[in-house]
């Protein structure tokens, strides 16, 4: 039997499957994280930021800060400095925690 490629989320009473690529980034919430998916949409979940990232592929997911974990498709820049930010294709501005700053850039090439 082969595995269905995306992640089955339990929202509210309902099931919903979100494949990884369609993933913008994810925050959390205490003991819930919110998935901003393609079109804007939002998706609450009663699940933790580090178990949502398990189930996603470690190759277009990166955690920048503790609250929050994106996915490289959908960066468009990062501003560097004292208060380094992400900033996404749909306009959302992520704080990039300073821990996390060096494992974030090692996965890029500067010219």
């Amino acid at each position: 039997m082969t595995k269905f490629p995306g992640i089955c989320l339990k929202v509210g009473s309902d099931y919903q499957f979100v494949f990884p690529s369609e993933i913008i980034h994810i925050h959390s919430e205490g003991s819930y994280s919110v998935l901003t998916i393609t079109g804007n949409k939002q998706l609450v979940v009663s699940k933790k930021l580090k178990e949502i990232i398990a189930l996603l592929p470690t190759d277009i997911f990166v955690r920048v800060h503790h609250c929050y974990a994106v996915n490289l498709m959908y960066l468009q820049s990062f501003e560097k400095g004292a208060n380094s930010q992400l900033v996404l294709t749909n306009g959302d501005v992520i704080k990039m925690s300073r821990r996390k700053k060096s494992d974030f850039m090692e996965r890029f090439t500067l010219l």
